[in-house]
């Protein structure tokens, strides 16, 4: 006998998760989610634009590196926290916060960047997985009385349309340095006016400064989060399974080496020495079978672990092999070229 009522509980409750999380930001799957972060997320404006205030935290010791230095310290004062993420890695297109740029500590992303970028790959194909600039606010949303009282949000965004514009805006035309606009206090700090453009990306746009008429109360104040210690840094072999798009996801624990099972990988497979190559029987054609690049999409593809043949593979790395030696060659011209 189904139990109605209860299924209709049930449903409710699924429905009210749903929105919770579609009223928020996508971008706050690289923020640690063992609480229900009250994720804001700026949609285009009809009307009456966007006021917000940045509200001030105390900073934590998870605090990303400033240019490979650590300026921000444990129980500094701080408004934002800058973090490079790598955006829609692997199958999952999951956003995963980069050690490298960060925390100073390996990356396998970047480090396959860096191997492609001095193999000659161009910076067009390789941006898409380059890290990105993303801003972290603790927020105050003061466009109507509805938002105002959800009290602090999180404010994931990018750092183009939010801090790159409030420096702008900070500078002081008078006597030089910035402008406090995050302070509490009313004649000091100030709200930040905004509207969203209705279009693809929902561009943020027409920043500006006003003034505001209250000062930031001391309970407010007490009840922002520290956001950097939301940051989740994942593992360096639990990145490289995902990059890679193997199926290790293991339980993990920082900094404990994952085994990457070759044979559940696409992108890592044992490529034959040349010589025992060179005794394959030629394959009549060339060409890749899953309509890839011969030579150039080798381990790209998923079905280079499995569905190609044996004979296939080992000549498609054999041409990729060759190209990368012909890349090289064509470098090292170009170099003495440049110092001729």
């Amino acid at each position: 006998m189904i139990d109605r009522k209860k299924m209709r509980e049930n449903l409710i409750k699924r429905t009210e998760e749903s929105a919770a999380r579609s009223d928020g930001d996508s971008n706050q799957k690289y923020l640690k989610s063992d609480e229900k972060l009250p994720m804001w997320s700026a949609k285009p404006t009809k009307g009456e634009p966007h006021i917000i205030d940045i509200i001030p935290f105390v900073a934590g010791d998870n605090f990303p590196l400033d240019r490979g230095v650590k300026v921000v310290r444990k129980g500094d004062d701080a408004y934002v926290v800058p973090v490079a993420v790598h955006k829609s890695i692997g199958f999952m297109k999951e956003d995963i916060v980069c050690p490298a740029r960060n925390y100073g500590k390996p990356c396998p992303i970047c480090e396959d960047i860096d191997k492609r970028s001095r193999a000659g790959e161009e910076w067009d194909t390789l941006q898409t997985v380059a890290p990105r600039n993303r801003c972290i606010y603790n927020i105050l949303v003061m466009t109507d009385a509805k938002t105002e009282a959800k009290g602090i949000q999180i404010w994931e965004t990018s750092d183009k349309y939010s801090e790159k514009e409030f420096k702008s805006l900070a500078k002081n035309p008078r006597g030089g340095g910035y402008i406090p606009f995050q302070h509490p206090d009313q004649g000091v700090g100030k709200s930040i006016v905004f509207e969203v453009e209705d279009n693809t990306f929902w561009t943020p746009k027409g920043f500006k400064f006003i003034e505001r008429d209250y000062d930031i109360p001391d309970e407010i104040l007490e009840k922002a989060y520290c956001l950097d210690e939301l940051i989740n840094l994942l593992p360096y072999e639990v990145i490289k399974a995902k990059y890679y798009g193997t199926s290790t996801e293991s339980k993990v624990e920082d900094d404990v080496p994952v085994e990457i099972p070759v044979e559940e990988t696409h992108s890592i497979r044992r490529r034959e020495p040349i010589q025992k190559v060179e005794e394959i029987k030629e394959v009549k054609e060339s060409e890749c079978p899953f309509n890839g690049k011969f030579g150039i999409d080798i381990d790209k593809l998923p079905q280079c672990s499995k569905d190609c043949s044996d004979e296939k593979y080992q000549l498609c790395a054999k041409e990729a092999d060759r190209i990368e030696e012909e890349k090289k060659a064509e470098a090292k011209k170009s170099s003495l070229r440049r110092r001729g």
